[in-house]
């Protein structure tokens, strides 16, 4: 990737990507998280 305006619109669509999985997997940054820690088995409460 030579050119900058190709690297910062690849920067943003992987932003905007990792957004909007966010959102759709649980709406907050931080029940995502949790959520995922608690796939992995890390809360065993």
């Amino acid at each position: 990737m030579k050119s900058r305006i190709l690297k910062l619109v690849t920067t943003t669509v992987i932003i905007a990507a990792a957004l909007i999985a966010i959102h759709q997997y649980n709406g907050s940054l931080n029940r995502a998280i949790v959520a995922h820690i608690d796939n992995l088995g890390g809360n065993k409460s």
